[in-house]
């Protein structure tokens, strides 16, 4: 299929995710750019996988939502994914796929996949476990947390995460496995799967230890955001600049270096 009708669909689907308040304008630009340049490096195939991690887990996380026991007034962010959303779930996919047209080494193909595994792996386990009706615990302490705070783990999501990767990774094996440099390889799908699963553990672990919480001195509430009350909240844990955006980067970065390896591996 030409480029242009390809990138015309890119256009046209940002564009329709912008109008049913799944991104905002600048998370539609930012969907946009990242499309273009897989565009340009995996041409349909690699639209498809990003279409597939895009629409899962948008419909997933509308789904849970309404049986989610999270507030709103924990989120830092609501439905609507921003600019720095995107690029956090998306930018490294971007990356790869960059250096796939830079290179033409078949191993950032892996290091795409991998990407958004992790990306997806960790969505899907966000979405899945806050509808879990067992508390979270804290992946490090194992003490009871909030529904959604970061580091925190369940059964239910733990199976979400395994889920999500298993997706991104059965249907890139369809994209991708069946032909061209990977068809013969069929050890390098198990470790991509690990790849996306283990990315996600990754984040956990991070946002346990790094990721900033707040505390609204009013109600006591705990909070991803600066305000509660119409008041500024106190920090409680981690870093400042350590956003779940943050966590999210180094989880699918995590993903593309690991998925990248494997693929060096597999491949030379």
């Amino acid at each position: 299929m030409s480029d242009f009708f390809l990138l015309s669909g890119v256009l046209l689907l940002a564009f329709t995710a912008w109008k049913t308040h799944s991104l905002t304008p600048g998370g539609a630009a930012a969907s946009a750019i990242i499309g273009t340049v897989i565009t340009f490096a995996f041409s349909m195939n690699g639209l498809l996988l990003l279409a597939g991690f895009f629409i899962s887990s948008t419909w997933l996380g509308r789904y849970y939502s309404g049986k989610s026991k999270l507030k709103e007034e924990f989120e830092d962010k609501g439905e609507k994914r921003d600019a720095s959303q995107v690029l956090a779930n998306g930018g490294w996919a971007a990356a790869a796929a960059l250096m796939f047209i830079l290179t033409e080494q078949s191993y950032w193909i892996a290091a795409y996949i991998g990407s958004l595994a992790a990306a997806n792996s960790d969505t899907w386990a966000s979405s899945i476990g806050k509808s879990s009706r067992v508390k979270p615990v804290m992946v490090i302490t194992r003490k009871p947390v909030l529904p959604g705070q970061s580091g925190g783990t369940s059964a239910k999501g733990t199976i979400g995460a395994l889920a999500g990767s298993l997706f991104i990774v059965l249907l890139a094996y369809i994209l991708f496995g069946l032909a061209g440099p990977f068809a013969a390889m069929w050890l390098i799908w198990p470790f991509l799967l690990l790849t996306g699963f283990i990315s996600q553990w990754l984040d956990a672990f991070t946002g346990a230890f790094f990721q900033v919480l707040f505390k609204c001195d009013q109600c006591g509430t705990l909070t991803e955001k600066l305000y509660h009350c119409q008041q500024r909240t106190r920090t409680v844990k981690g870093w400042k600049w350590v956003t779940n955006d943050t966590v999210n980067h180094i989880c699918t970065f995590s993903g593309m270096i690991l998925g990248g390896v494997s693929g060096a591996i597999f491949y030379v």
